[in-house]
């Protein structure tokens, strides 16, 4: 098996040292935060306005979701396309990165699923993230 694991003294691309060790905290970097996997859920078929997705999200703040985009936009999941018009305009998808993200994601729904079964809950799985 491949070893994944990152050694202390490797550096970025930048020459900097990394702000985390750990795959796993990256990837909770990431997605991390009660409204992110459904921002990146309502990308999922392509390009979003700003007022689509609050539509989309009802119950998120108008703040909440700037702020989550930004930081899904900084970290390289999603892109923000921004247009010079009367009133602004501004678009989000996803990167390449971004997409590749959904592999993990149907992986977690699968264990889920596995851990609902194992511990004889009798709760219904929930499926957020319906198989294409």
């Amino acid at each position: 098996m491949k070893d994944h694991s990152i050694d202390d003294n490797q550096v970025d691309r930048i020459g900097e040292k990394l702000d985390f060790f750990c795959p796993v905290n990256a990837l909770i970097d990431v997605i991390a935060g009660k409204w992110k996997l459904r921002i990146l859920w309502q990308l999922r078929n392509g390009i979003k306005r700003f007022g689509e997705l609050k539509e989309a999200l009802p119950n998120i703040t108008p703040a909440v979701l700037s702020s989550h985009l930004q930081e899904l936009a900084k970290q390289g999941i999603i892109s923000r396309e921004i247009y010079a018009e009367v009133p602004p305009r501004s678009e989000y998808s996803l990167t390449e990165t971004g997409r590749s993200l959904f592999a993990v994601l149907y992986a977690m729904e699968s264990w889920g699923i596995d851990f609902i079964r194992l511990s004889k809950s009798s709760a219904t799985p929930y499926c957020f993230w319906p198989r294409p």
